[in-house]
């Protein structure tokens, strides 16, 4: 049977799959000192390039975890696809759900794993691939704010995103790698994907 798409899941599936990023969001804010150093750049770089170099940092940082790296030959070796983790659904921050911007950011990093992290091979995020994968990439951005006023940008400017990545063990709650880079809008949208599909 072919994968489900994405956007034609089931809706117990997709109940479930929200359940499962509602719980990492709680296991990203109760990691404590098991939560490594992240990765993080004041620069703001172009979108793509933020993307490319959140996915690079996260992937350096596994490298340098001899556990982790043991746990995924070892998942290489039992299974036929050599798949060890899957991604779930990015989110924008402020508002928690996913918009055009965030699937764009999702299908980025999914593409930048695979062209330059075989390494790291991914599942697509269904029900049935849980079971199957060690790890959990979880993604948001956030609109960055001038510190000062508060304020989202410039007249007529639009602020840039901060993209956020973490790596999660499914077993543990712990989590193995955290990178963060700031990326130029590029014009794009933040409108709920929903909103969209509603329209």
């Amino acid at each position: 049977m072919n994968p489900t798409p994405h956007h034609h899941r089931p809706h117990r599936c997709a109940l479930a799959l929200a359940g499962l990023l509602a719980w990492t969001a709680v296991l990203l804010a109760t990691t404590g000192c098991a939560t490594p150093k992240q990765t993080a750049s004041t620069e703001i770089a172009s979108f793509d390039q933020a993307v490319a170099e959140a996915t690079d940092s996260l992937a350096a940082q596994t490298q340098k975890l001899p556990a982790f790296m043991a746990k995924i030959e070892s998942l290489a070796k039992e299974t036929l696809d050599k798949r060890a983790l899957v991604i779930d659904p990015m989110i924008d921050s402020a508002s928690g759900q996913q918009t055009v911007a965030t699937r764009q950011l999702e299908e980025k990093v999914t593409a930048r794993l695979a062209s330059n992290h075989a390494q790291l091979p991914v599942l697509p995020f269904q029900l049935a691939n849980l079971n199957r994968s060690q790890y959990v990439l979880t993604g948001t951005m956030t609109r960055l704010q001038d510190q000062k006023t508060g304020a989202a940008g410039a007249a007529g400017a639009r602020a840039p995103f901060q993209i956020n990545l973490a790596l999660t063990e499914l077993k543990t709650g712990t989590v193995v790698a955290q990178a963060s880079w700031g990326g130029r809008d590029g014009g794009r949208v933040s409108t709920p994907t929903a909103n969209l599909r509603a329209r």
